[in-house]
């Protein structure tokens, strides 16, 4: 039920980068100047106004929404109730503690378009970042990226929210559903049974190789035509490696223009936190893509 592994590594690193690199920026304020309680980032250097997140503009909104989506259609449990509730008729039910709609066979072309819209939301950082870098590549750390990020990853964080409370609230149906809430040692390989026959695409029994799983994508591959789900997978692998260098990148960028019109004294202090944050991309990757490979106590299979 958790994100997989590629969005992990990928789009979840990056994002968490993105943040700690933002409220590292946010919070110098002798340098910058500006308000972090109001998420002001001080003027921007190019003469063009205040540098402040959320303001009454529908940017705003778009670059919010597009966090809120990225992250929350990442969630598994997410994309298998949207492949549910437009997906095919209704099976008998299994159990009546079930809501109807889960009992749906899932719309397998709508488990990959999740994955791809997810991916796709995380496109504008990558163009925010190449546009304020072309314009003002030596006073990036005073450009709108800063607010226009900060707004899209603090939609991000309210999506991974929204995700998990949907992923506890949908394992919760699933346990109770199959009485393994309680009494988990009693007739538990028959409850686990129960639980895959709902999860399965198949009104046959769970046997053999019958394909099931919840709202991953790849758990339904043999069933979903190869170059359908090659292109997909392929397209939104390469947009979360976009997101993934762009997290790099916006703290290579701020280090490098931290100070850019001092002297040199002070720009060894700025060599100092480019490398810190990219050891931060790097520590962070890393940790996220171990966290990734790991499984999780519970699992339907």
């Amino acid at each position: 039920m958790r994100p997989t592994a590629v969005n992990i590594a990928l789009m979840h690193s990056a994002a968490i980068v993105l943040l700690i690199t933002l409220g590292i920026r946010l919070d110098a304020t002798d340098n910058f100047g500006g308000n972090p309680a109001n998420l002001d980032f001080g003027l921007k250097g190019y003469g063009d106004g205040e540098n402040v997140a959320f303001t009454q503009s529908s940017s705003t909104v778009g670059h919010f929404v597009q966090g809120v989506l990225a992250s929350l259609l990442s969630y598994p449990a997410v994309a298998g109730l949207i492949a549910r509730l437009f997906g095919g008729k209704s099976r008998d039910n299994l159990s009546g503690n079930v809501p109807t709609f889960l009992l749906r066979r899932p719309r397998l072309s709508l488990l990959l378009l999740c994955d791809l819209a997810s991916a796709c939301m995380t496109i504008y950082p990558f163009y925010s970042l190449v546009k304020r870098f072309m314009k003002y590549s030596t006073d990036f750390a005073r450009t709108s990226h800063m607010n226009n990020a900060t707004e899209w990853v603090v939609g991000y964080v309210v999506g991974v929210s929204l995700g998990w409370l949907v992923t506890v609230w949908l394992v919760r149906t699933f346990l109770r559903s199959a009485g393994l809430s309680k009494n988990l040692g009693e007739n538990y390989d028959s409850k686990i049974r129960r639980v895959a026959s709902i999860l399965s695409v198949s009104d046959n029994d769970v046997v053999g190789n019958v394909q099931y799983g919840f709202g991953v994508a790849s758990e339904y591959k043999e069933l979903i035509p190869s170059k359908f789900y090659g292109i997909v997978s392929a397209t939104s692998s390469i947009l979360l490696v976009l997101l993934s260098m762009t997290s790099f990148l916006t703290g290579i960028f701020i280090g490098l223009t931290w100070n850019y019109q001092e002297e040199e004294l002070v720009q060894k202090v700025n060599r100092d936190l480019t490398v810190s944050l990219a050891l931060l991309w790097v520590i962070v990757t890393f940790l996220m893509t171990w966290f990734a490979s790991k499984k999780w106590p519970f699992n339907f299979d």
